[in-house]
């Protein structure tokens, strides 16, 4: 699988490659892994605790809530950089006087 990746474009296979690893740390570990009896998957050992019993829920959750973290702080930083720009500064007050 990972030699045909790189065959395409780049982004192609960054697409892929992310794809793999966010499924890679969702998917629950073996049943018969000594780890299974502390954690469900990667993911529960990075975060220490699980959002869903449901492998596939627990991902689609995550994805929700980190969404909702990133579209927050996209939100802070377009009011912060508006605020910059609508308050002229003592400088530009100053030249036009």
């Amino acid at each position: 699988m990972v030699a045909g990746i790189f065959n395409r474009h780049l982004t192609s296979a960054e697409y892929s490659t992310r794809s793999w690893a966010l499924l890679h740390n969702f998917y629950p570990y073996s049943p018969r892994a000594k780890i299974k009896q502390t954690y469900e998957s990667p993911a529960h050992k990075i975060n220490d605790f699980v959002y869903h019993d449901n492998w596939l829920h627990n991902l689609l959750i995550s994805a929700i809530v980190w969404g909702a973290i990133v579209n927050d702080h996209r939100k802070q930083q377009n009011q912060e950089s508006s605020r910059k720009l609508k308050s002229p500064s003592d400088a530009q007050i100053s030249s036009y006087t």
